[in-house]
């Protein structure tokens, strides 16, 4: 049976339990959600080690919303440089437009049969590895037990030109943009308050009986956020965020986490075309609902005035 140990940084820091399993292998592969330089940073020591005893290192990486650091991807390319044994990738293919949201925090270290993976909620960030309090499990075992295997499987499961592109100077450029875009939006949402004040205080003065449904609330946020120049706004990173802002305004209470998939439904449910929807909403890109770009039609621009005047 495989040796199990509960990690969540408190008692001890996900990074040294990573570490240690690193430092003891000769193959190390993680496929995590987001990295960020000082996740890298933080294990960059011991990989430098697996590297210059011979060893390999495959690291993948998710770019949904954003949120990897374009300095991460820089540093891991300068890894590629120094060592043969060192790769990684970006879950990202342009030629596919129906890649699902990249959401894992799975690390696995090898030596021969012997095993070390950690697997929950971490991601290759200096929080989620030191600071947050994070939810792991770390196995310890062979690489024949059945539970192993499948991890084994997993990390290994994802291929270059199919899901993986590599962090080329073309894409990181790219990239970077988009990256500094994303944040800057996020800066925006959390920092700004009822940009368009008349909405503002259209919500302040509403009675109970007058409170928008939460597909008017998505619509209002469409409106502020076009108010602010969007022509087309992120459903995830954008959309949600600006209606958990209006109605927290206005002291409505709502479930954070059941809210992200009320919102995805309302979204995917009134897109323009969906049958039994209200066609509140044009959509551009993103299989999913919430990683898709939005922006209101007429039927959603009447929505939310209707809201706004109650």
């Amino acid at each position: 049976m495989p040796e199990l140990e509960f990690l969540d940084n408190r008692e001890r820091p996900i990074a040294d339990a990573l570490n240690a399993a690193i430092a003891g292998a000769d193959e190390f592969t993680a496929t995590v959600a987001f990295v960020k330089r000082t996740g890298l940073l933080a294990i960059r020591d011991e990989i430098s080690g697996l590297l210059v005893r011979g060893g390999s290192v495959k690291l993948v990486y998710g770019v949904d919303f954003h949120i990897t650091d374009p300095a991460a991807l820089r540093s891991g390319n300068e890894l590629k440089e120094r060592f043969t044994g060192f790769r990684h990738f970006v879950f990202y293919n342009p030629a596919l437009n129906d890649l699902p949201p990249f959401h894992p925090k799975v690390y696995l270290a090898r030596n021969g049969s012997h095993c070390v993976a950690i697997v929950g909620s971490s991601n290759l960030t200096k929080g989620g590895l030191n600071s947050n309090v994070e939810a792991c499990v770390r196995i310890e075992g062979t690489a024949s037990h059945p539970l192993i295997r499948e991890i084994n499987d997993f990390v290994h499961s994802f291929a270059l030109d199919r899901e993986l592109s590599l962090p080329s100077e073309t894409f990181l450029v790219d990239y970077e943009v988009a990256y500094r875009k994303a944040r800057k939006a996020r800066v925006s949402a959390e920092a700004t308050a009822g940009v368009q004040e008349s909405i503002s205080r259209a919500l302040r003065s509403l009675k109970a009986c007058a409170v928008p449904t939460q597909t008017q609330f998505v619509a209002m946020a469409l409106v502020e956020l076009v108010g602010e120049g969007k022509e087309w706004a992120h459903g995830h990173s954008e959309i949600r965020p600006r209606a958990e802002e209006l109605m927290s305004s206005i002291g409505i209470p709502f479930n954070r986490f059941t809210f992200v998939d009320n919102i995805r439904r309302i979204l995917g449910e009134n897109t323009v075309g969906k049958p039994e929807g209200k066609g509140l909403f044009e959509r551009r890109g993103g299989l999913q609902s919430h990683s898709g770009y939005y922006r209101l039609t007429d039927a959603g621009r009447r929505l939310a005035l209707k809201a706004q005047r109650s």
